[in-house]
């Protein structure tokens, strides 16, 4: 109820600032009533007393009603009556076009800059500048340069950018200081198609490799074909433009080439260079006790010993495995071994479970427990007698374009979709609230009030989930206002506290989101962030949530978030299951990044939760851990909670699933060449940029052109700027400059579209000098808003009355009749 009687009141648009003063008049007029009609006056006969309450009713109903209305305009004046006033003026319309001059902008008409300034400037000032040059599209540069604030920019542009500032980040700064970024919807004039290979730089020795051949075809270029050469052998490239190989120990070098393009606008981006360096296969203890398909799987990537007991020396392996072993055949001193280990040398340990491990074998609160990054025997979900969640949902920005390019569905309808989806997933008796911000927090339903509320006593929740719009003439986004709005109504909450946010973490605010974060920690409570919208920032949402304690989800990842405020259903339905679905819990881990599509079921696993220092990487469809990984001094620890393959976990050894352990095995070495005396890192470049030569050496190297210096112990590095396209060698090792990547993308940035309208621009028709001259002065006027205050008038009319009770009261008692 204190949180109901803080609200403001408003009608009409007058407002009380502090509305809560306006609910004293009851208490008050209550405490009037009694002294106003309860007499005081001593009498002798009941008649006597009778006939004086017959004889003042009138003058007690007056003087109520008098002091009564006193006590109302005084408490009302208190409170502080305010109206918000808008005053409209014309402003100084005015237009700064900022042209691309890159190499990249000659596939456009160049003209097009000049024409609309020497149109628009008939109007009001136009000032045409022009930025990027040659190979270097510094666009973001340029825009900060030329944002004066409260203002208006025309780019003409491609939107690719391949020097300085992030465009997107440009964008946002430039919001905070009123400056609206238009663009003009413009096609290419010529034709190019360009190539890239893509893949990775290092891979283990005669491991299979996958790597993709990308071509961007502005216009439709005819060209013969597409040829690929692995060290100077030919490729032949799958239906996806894809090809896998294995590479023997040492650098290879792989060259695309389109053959024969027709009209082709730049020459230069047709054949693209790329370097690998294949790396000696590590060597892995397998400690096991029978073979599986686990063991099968290391052993076509790495060079694996297998021992059926930890020996007392593994300063030889690169991580040690053990698979299914019994806590009696681990003794007290192994454990000392392994732990030096891993927290001294630097190196990682990976437990695999099955039915003589974990729970199974004995090691809950054994001594091998406290290396370990899990709980053991603790697996049964133990749901929070009562969940507080509370949804925060994104309103700014470009919830009302479409989800995906290709797709009808805007953000916002999928944020209500999304929104929906998770509450059904809750019990009726947990609580939630729903805010929605812009650039300030509002409660959904507004008759809540943000307050707590079971779900069984919302009966109208999918009404106004499904009716949500976006607030007019609210601007900007605030996400720390909206987080502590959330954090207000979960602070006195008991039980479990939750906050999922749905936004595309555009918010340059970071510092204060943050500091929202730290005081939520205090409370107790926990922060799920989605990702949603085509442009999200989707670093912040991952710092968000790890400083929140919990997790990042993208928006395909329902499932994942459902499971953890399960309800009691899918609680008894889990109780009793003993396979699940595998789901990818963690994306912001190492392991989990790149193109792995988990599937598939466990029928079977151990029961362990991750500890405090632990990470969950993936688990079940009912919240049973399956991956966890932890750091453990200089070194790492990883476990899998379920068998080798033998019985429960056939799926995980699936081509696509694979891909997860072999990422889990090389998380845990971690650095392939940490032990190596003498090695040479080099970074592929592209022409016009310049690249780090970093060796490892107990000598400071020499190279020709090179000019090395001392980053620490053993360690030295050197630029290199090549000059011209192809393969370097550098102390031996191999390095491949492409391209300037100024002619890699070409054509119109899609992007750019959706980074206008953040903010607040228009994309226009080259065309529609109209519309650009009246959007301009439509948007140059100014608003002033302002407060005013109305205490004073309702101050005075309480002494007016109070003055007026006094001379009633005063020509009564004259008359000798009053009180």
């Amino acid at each position: 109820m204190i949180r109901l009687l803080s609200e403001k009141i408003c009608l009409e648009g007058y407002c009380l600032a502090n509305s809560q003063y306006v609910f004293l008049a009851i208490p008050l007029i209550l405490v009037l009533m009694v002294l106003l009609w309860v007499t005081f006056v001593r009498f002798k006969k009941a008649e006597e007393k009778g006939a004086f309450v017959k004889e003042h009713r009138k003058d007690r109903v007056v003087f109520f009603v008098l002091r009564s209305l006193t006590f109302l305009l005084l408490l009302i004046a208190i409170a502080s009556p305010y109206k918000i006033r808008e005053t409209s003026t014309e402003g100084n319309p005015s237009l700064t076009i900022l042209a691309d001059n890159s190499s990249s902008f000659d596939m456009f008409d160049k003209g097009i800059a000049s024409d609309l300034q020497e149109k628009l400037e008939e109007y009001f000032p136009t000032t045409l500048s022009y930025i990027a040059s040659g190979e270097r599209s510094a666009i973001g540069d340029g825009i900060l340069q030329n944002a004066e604030g409260d203002d208006h920019i025309l780019v003409i542009s491609d939107g690719y950018n391949n020097h300085g500032r992030d465009l997107g980040d440009i964008v946002l700064f430039t919001s905070i200081l009123n400056t609206t970024i238009h663009t003009i919807d413009i096609a290419p004039i010529k034709n190019d198609i360009s190539v890239v290979v893509s893949g990775p730089s290092q891979v283990i020795e005669q491991s299979e490799s996958s790597f993709n051949v990308y071509t961007n075809n502005v216009d439709g270029v005819n060209y013969n074909n597409v040829e690929v050469f692995v060290d100077g052998s030919p490729v032949t490239l799958d239906s996806n433009g894809g090809f896998t190989w294995r590479f023997t120990r040492g650098y290879h070098k792989i060259m695309a080439r389109i053959l024969f393009p027709e009209e082709d606008n730049f020459e230069q981006n047709n054949i693209f260079y790329k370097s690998v360096k294949a790396l000696k296969r590590p060597k892995l203890l397998y400690v096991t006790e029978g073979k599986g398909p686990l063991q099968e799987a290391l052993e076509k990537v790495y060079e694996v010993v297998v021992e059926s007991a930890i020996p007392s020396d593994l300063s030889t392996y690169d991580a040690v495995i053990i698979n299914d072993i019994n806590i009696n055949k681990i003794s007290d001193s192994k454990v000392d071994l392994l732990s030096e280990y891993m927290s001294e040398k630097g190196n990682g340990v990976v437990f695999i479970g099955g039915e003589n491990s974990f729970d199974n074998g004995g090691y809950k609160g054994s001594y091998l427990e406290s290396i370990l990054p899990v709980k053991v025997g603790v697996g049964e979900r133990k749901r929070e007698e009562l969940y507080n969640v509370v949804f925060v949902i994104d309103l700014s920005g470009t919830v009302n374009f479409p989800f995906r390019p290709d797709s009808d569905e805007t953000v916002l309808d999928f944020e209500k979709a999304f929104l929906v989806d998770v509450i059904n997933s809750l019990n009726l008796d947990d609580k939630i609230g729903i805010i929605a911000f812009v650039s300030r927090p509002y409660c959904v339903p507004k008759d809540l009030h943000c307050i707590l509320t079971p779900i069984s006593m919302m009966p109208g929740l999918s009404t106004s989930i499904s009716t949500l719009t976006v607030p007019e003439g609210d601007t900007g986004t605030n996400i720390a206002l909206a987080l502590n709005r959330a954090r207000g109504s979960l602070e006195k909450a008991e039980g479990g506290k939750n906050i999922v946010i749905l936004t595309d973490g555009i918010d340059t605010n970071e510092d204060g989101i943050m500091g929202a974060i730290q005081v939520m920690n205090s409370f107790g409570i926990k922060l799920y962030t989605v990702g949603v919208g085509q442009f999200v920032n989707s670093a912040l949402l991952q710092k968000m949530a790890a400083a929140g304690n919990g997790l990042y989800f993208e928006p395909d990842e329902t499932e994942n978030l459902k499971i953890l405020f399960m309800g009691d259903e899918d609680e008894q339905r889990c109780a009793e299951a003993k396979a699940g679905r595998i789901l990818m819990m963690d994306n912001a881990h190492w392991i989990a990044k790149g193109d792995i599509a988990l599937g598939g079921k466990v029928t079977g696993y151990n029961l362990v939760v991750p500890k405090l220092w632990g990470r969950k990487i993936v688990a079940t469809d009912c919240d049973r851990t399956i991956m966890a990984t932890g750091r453990f001094g200089l070194g790492r620890v990883a476990v899998l909670s379920t068998d080798d393959g033998s019985k429960w976990s056939g799926d995980l050894f699936g081509r696509e699933n694979s891909k997860l352990i072999t990422r889990m095995i090389n998380w845990a070495i971690g650095d392939f060449t940490k032990d190596n005396e003498f090695d040479v890192r080099i970074r592929d470049t592209t022409l016009g940029k310049a690249t780090d030569v970093n060796v490892i050496s107990n000598e400071k190297p020499t190279f020709e052109g090179l000019e090395f210096v001392k980053v620490d112990a053993g360690l030295y590095s050197a630029k290199f700027r090549p000059s011209k396209e192809g393969f370097y060698n550098i102390l031996d090792a191999t390095t491949a400059v492409s391209y300037n990547d100024e002619y890699e993308r070409l054509g119109m940035n899609p992007k750019l579209d959706e980074l206008v309208a953040l903010s607040g621009g228009f994309v226009f028709d080259a065309n529609d000098i109209d519309g650009i001259k009246d959007t301009i002065i439509s948007m140059s006027r100014r608003v002033k808003v302002e407060t005013v205050n109305y205490r004073w008038p309702f101050a005075i009319l309480a002494i007016i009355l109070f003055l007026v009770d006094v001379l009633i009261r005063r020509i009564r008692e004259n008359m000798n009749i009053g009180f």
